[in-house]
């Protein structure tokens, strides 16, 4: 297997990509009569709508269905998750994510208790609850294959799935590192991982954004 490493330029200019191509996104975004939100651009076309719930459902012109209940979006994006500039920054986010994908379903929701769980037509299921430290487990399974995200006792966050695993560790002087079972390397500045916080707003989103573009689907 060969080995990756990828310095902090490549970071970065993969961010600035990311976000050029989100404040794009947002000049393309109007609101129908009922208060829906649509993005089109040359034949692709994306909506999100809310429902009776105060859910919203995302839908696409490449045949994907996301559904995001209203608890789920109080946590993730706030009470206000219903104000105009929220949400298209949300929507701008789901356009990102499903544009290149086609067929894809899901749904999001929080229980009473906290635990949020992750549904999809992949035969995916992922649930991810806090304990009474503010340290959060998440348990994926997929068609019987079972990982894990956690943080150790040093405050490090660690996957595990089989043979697989990976690593995200905050280093004396506030630069933070990736390592994983595919020998990929990676170190973060400062300033870079502020960018990342920004557009991922946690060290969980961070993480799981770099597992899926270095480890999960990398072969």
């Amino acid at each position: 297997m060969k080995k990756k490493k990828k310095n902090p330029k490549y970071i970065g200019a993969l961010l600035a990509l990311i976000l050029c191509s989100f404040v794009g996104y947002g000049q393309r975004i109007e609101k129908d009569i009922f208060d829906d939100l649509i993005f089109k651009e040359g034949q692709y076309k994306a909506k999100l709508e809310k429902d009776i719930f105060d859910a919203f459902i995302f839908t696409d012109s490449n045949n994907n269905k996301i559904e995001f209940s209203n608890s789920y979006l109080a946590k993730k994006i706030g009470d206000k998750y219903n104000d105009y500039d929220v949400k298209s920054l949300f929507f701008q986010d789901l356009v990102l994510d499903y544009r290149h994908i086609g067929g894809y379903e899901a749904s999001y929701k929080i229980d009473i208790l906290g635990t949020l769980t992750i549904t999809d037509n992949q035969g995916k299921t992922i649930k991810s609850k806090e304990d009474i430290f503010g340290n959060r487990k998440i348990e994926t399974t997929n068609k019987k294959i079972s990982s894990s995200i956690q943080k150790n006792l040093s405050g490090d966050l660690e996957y595990s799935s089989g043979k697989q695993w990976a690593k995200l560790k905050k280093n004396t002087g506030g630069t933070y590192s990736y390592t994983d079972s595919n020998k990929t390397t990676i170190e973060m500045q400062p300033v870079v991982w502020e960018q990342f916080m920004n557009r991922y707003k946690s060290e969980y989103t961070i993480f799981n954004f770099l597992l899926e573009d270095f480890l999960l689907n990398k072969h």
